[in-house]
């Protein structure tokens, strides 16, 4: 394995990328050798610490995401307890069909039905369209908005979005290191 700080993610810095080596012949062994020349290892550059250092708004997506955690792992808990119960019988047809209609992963951001259609946070994707904040003469929802919204389940406010296409303008510049590492 090879574990690489992720210095262009717009949460905490010390987020970690972990890249599972499949092939260790001398080939491979010799690109990772080459490769890890140019992956910073232990400190970030300055570029990266800057664009990594928490902004208002990523410091208020943060709170609003470990406050959702908590209430979720809450919620877990309490379904674990009903660990026993019984969701659905399962045919060999449904198996066959590409697991249609089969309930086999309980997800809260996103959903694609097939009578409901795609949901955000259980908002059908009309709603959100028509909820969420909109480009200056636009009708369609900013897509910083639609992330938001499955990050934290709250519509945000024209503010946050507008703070948010900022913070992600702002760390648009993909790091030298990235190129380096890509070239190699």
């Amino acid at each position: 394995y090879l574990v690489a700080r992720n210095p262009w993610l717009p949460f905490p810095p010390t987020s970690l990328t972990l890249v599972k080596l499949y092939s260790c012949n001398s080939n491979a062994m010799d690109r990772v050798n080459h490769i890890s020349q140019h992956v910073v290892v232990g400190a970030l550059s300055a570029n990266a610490t800057a664009a990594a250092a928490s902004s208002p708004v990523v410091t208020k997506l943060k709170s609003k995401i470990a406050a959702l955690a908590k209430e979720r792992t809450a919620l877990k808990a309490a379904l674990l307890k009903k660990g026993d119960t019984k969701i659905q019988d399962l045919t060999v047809e449904m198996a066959i069909n590409g697991a249609r209609s089969m309930k086999a992963l309980l997800t809260e951001t996103s959903d694609l039905d097939a009578n409901t259609g795609i949901t955000y946070r259980g908002k059908p994707l009309f709603d959100c369209n028509k909820d969420l904040p909109k480009a200056p003469g636009g009708e369609v929802g900013l897509p910083e908005g639609a992330f938001w919204l499955l990050l934290t389940g709250e519509v945000p406010s024209v503010e946050d979005v507008r703070a948010m296409t900022e913070e992600f303008h702002a760390r648009s510049t993909v790091p030298a290191e990235v190129y380096k590492t890509l070239d190699a």
